[in-house]
């Protein structure tokens, strides 16, 4: 939620249900988030190599392309109705700290206005994309990882590098007649790059640390980096909108200091830093800007209770040049194990 220029908002709902024990360790996991069903079996072991596979399906409003926002404030013609069907697999090298793994994904995009659709805005084709990863990851974390801990706790460090190719059937100039930041290629290159590290700094205080950079060439804004919101399902900003800013060059990070309350409740604050291209989505996608957010937060648990509260203030943010924005973060989860 934000509530700097006006208040606006989005929501969500997560159900995932994972099943362990199969063959060779295997592990089967359905999820349905909103708008997006996620059906998964992976971890399928061969000595030290591992494969799996994955389908994923979304409808309406993937990458929030449903709504535009310039300058911290939403231009609902620019935004259209984005689904996606997508097939994919991967095969993991396992040596342990040490990962490396070989991604393939076929998508297919499907695109319609919505009832606030600018008549004269143009969609993008209707592409399959085949899209390749190659990924490094150096694994010495510890940490939660469970559906209903949407910001684990951890502790060590994990590294990871991912070379990136996109390859579409068709690409052309879409968006809005006077916008000239989506003219992609039909090959798109990227590199990410990302850290997460936690250390405990005293019986009740905690520091983590989570980095990402990436560099893509060619791309558009159905590929970019969402970058806004206090969620895990894109880049942090506080103050900012969710996916408030799209970049294809993005380094950034999200620093938290963690104090433990009571039991197992932490309360902190949180600084975020980011710096991107074409802030101002005018097509200037050699210029770069540099955002900031600040916010506290409460981490609290219940057994399987999680109930996470985030809000936070950016200064930086243009859609009123003295105040910023503001925005919060709220979710409740429930995990269940036998």
């Amino acid at each position: 939620m934000t509530l700097s220029p006006a208040l606006d908002g989005h929501g969500f709902g997560l159900l995932r249900y994972d099943l362990d024990g199969l063959p060779r360790g295997s592990h089967l996991a359905i999820e349905l988030n909103s708008d997006t069903l996620r059906l998964s079996y992976d971890r399928l072991r061969f000595g030290r190599g591992e494969v799996g596979v994955n389908a994923t399906g979304e409808a309406l409003i993937a990458g929030l392309l449903d709504e535009y926002y310039r300058d911290g404030r939403n231009e609902p013609g620019r935004g259209f109705y984005a689904s996606y069907a997508a097939l994919g697999g991967y095969a993991k090298l396992d040596a342990a700290p040490h990962f490396l793994e070989l991604a393939v994904t076929a998508r297919r995009w499907l695109f319609q206005r919505n009832g606030s659709t600018d008549g004269d805005l143009s969609l993008p084709p209707e592409a399959w994309v085949g899209e390749l990863r190659l990924r490094y990851t150096l694994w010495l974390l510890d940490g939660d990882r469970q559906a209903q801990r949407l910001h684990p706790r951890v502790r060590g460090v994990a590294f990871g590098v991912e070379l990136g190719l996109d390859q579409r059937s068709e690409a052309r100039r879409w968006g809005a007649p006077d916008e000239t930041r989506n003219d992609p290629a039909r090959s798109i290159y990227s590199v990410r790059q990302w850290l997460r590290a936690g250390v405990k700094v005293h019986a009740r205080v905690r520091f983590q640390l989570d980095e990402v950079a990436c560099w893509m060439s060619g791309e558009d804004d159905l590929v970019r980096l969402r970058v806004g919101g206090l969620n895990p399902y894109s880049v942090p900003l506080a103050g900012a909108p969710w996916a408030g800013y799209l970049a294809g060059k993005v380094a950034a990070t999200d620093a938290t200091l963690h104090v433990r309350a009571w039991r197992e409740h932490e309360v902190g604050v949180l600084l975020d830093t980011v710096v991107l291209d074409d802030a101002d989505r005018a097509g200037a996608l050699g210029r770069a800007a540099v955002l900031a957010g600040v916010g506290v937060f409460a981490d609290l648990r219940w057994r399987a209770w999680q109930l996470d509260l985030r809000g936070g203030w950016s200064p930086t943010l243009r859609p009123n040049s003295i105040a910023g924005g503001w925005g919060m973060f709220a979710a409740l989860g429930w995990g269940w194990s036998r």
